[in-house]
């Protein structure tokens, strides 16, 4: 289905095949044939067929295609950094119960 006229040439019959009065004829263009006429007989009942289909953007894609690809890379997990990591060697390593109290040491920067 062409909507508008922004390219012509689109639309010039090069052939056409002309059926009886009230009868489909068809046309071709450049872009191939075309039927035109009634759909039916009148006598039967009228149907309507609808095609809508959702545009989907590059910029879409890509990132589908990316999460598919590395989706194993991500994790929702955090990791402890460095600074965490020796902060907690600090504290596990240096806490003792000395006269009746806990003593933890205090990380520092």
């Amino acid at each position: 289905m062409l909507i508008g006229c922004d390219v012509p040439e689109a639309h010039w019959v090069l052939d056409q095949r002309l059926g009886g009065r009230k009868s489909p004829y068809a046309v071709k263009t450049l872009l191939g044939w075309t039927v035109f006429g009634p759909a039916s007989d009148p006598e039967y009942r009228k149907r309507v067929v609808n095609h809508t289909s959702k545009i989907q953007t590059l910029e879409n894609e890509i990132r589908k295609l990316y999460y598919v690809e590395f989706s194993d890379v991500y994790s929702n997990d955090k990791s402890a950094s460095l600074e965490d990591k020796a902060a907690i060697r600090i504290v596990e390593g240096g806490n003792r119960f000395k006269n009746g109290h806990f003593v933890v040491p205090i990380p520092r920067k």
